[in-house]
C-alpha cells in the first residue's frame, strides 16, 4: 500500500516534465493527476488506495490530541478535588491488534492520555490490562482503546 507513494510522485515528475514545467499549478495538476491514475487503477484491481490510510492517520493524531486534552481535565478535576470520589483499580480489555508495532503504538497512546496507564499484555496477545485512574468511568477508557484500536487498524491494514 505505501508503495504507491514514490508511484505517486513518479506520475507527477512526469506529468511536469511532459508539460515541460515546475509551476505550483503543474506540481498541483500532476499530484491530482497522479492521484487520479492511482486510484483508478487500484479500483480497477480492488486494492486499497493509499490516500486512505494518510486519511485514517491524520484523524488518528486528531482523535490522540483530543483524547490528551479530555484526559488532562480529568485528571485536573481528580487533583483539584477536595475529597476526590475516583476509584483507582486495573481492567483487563480483549485486544484485537496483534503485530508488536501496534500493540506498541497503542500502549503508548494510552501511557501518553491521563487516567488509563497500560501495565501488561497477556502471553496470548488477548487481553490488555490497564491501570484506571477512576473505575467509575471505565467505560470511557475503554472507548478511547476500541477508537485507537480502529485507527491504528486502519493505518496499517
Amino acid at each position: 500500500m505505501w508503495y504507491q507513494i514514490p508511484v505517486h510522485i513518479a506520475l507527477a515528475l512526469v506529468w511536469m516534465i511532459m508539460w515541460g514545467s515546475f509551476a505550483p499549478f503543474h506540481v498541483v495538476a500532476g499530484f491530482v493527476v497522479g492521484g487520479a491514475i492511482l486510484y483508478a487503477l487500484n479500483k480497477g484491481t480492488g486494492g486499497h488506495f493509499y490516500l486512505r490510510r494518510v486519511e485514517s492517520l491524520f484523524k488518528l493524531i486528531a482523535l490522540f490530541l483530543w483524547q490528551i486534552v479530555l484526559s488532562g481535565i480529568f485528571v485536573a478535576r481528580i487533583a483539584i478535588a477536595p475529597r476526590p470520589g475516583n476509584r483507582p483499580g486495573v481492567v483487563a480489555f480483549p485486544l484485537r491488534l496483534k503485530t508488536d508495532g501496534t500493540i506498541t503504538a497503542l500502549t503508548h497512546m494510552l501511557t501518553l492520555t491521563p487516567g488509563a496507564v497500560p501495565i501488561d499484555i497477556s502471553a496470548d496477545r488477548s487481553e490488555i490490562f490497564i491501570h484506571c485512574l477512576d473505575l467509575n468511568d471505565v467505560d470511557a477508557v475503554r472507548e478511547a482503546k476500541e477508537l485507537f484500536e480502529d485507527l491504528l487498524l486502519e493505518v496499517t491494514e
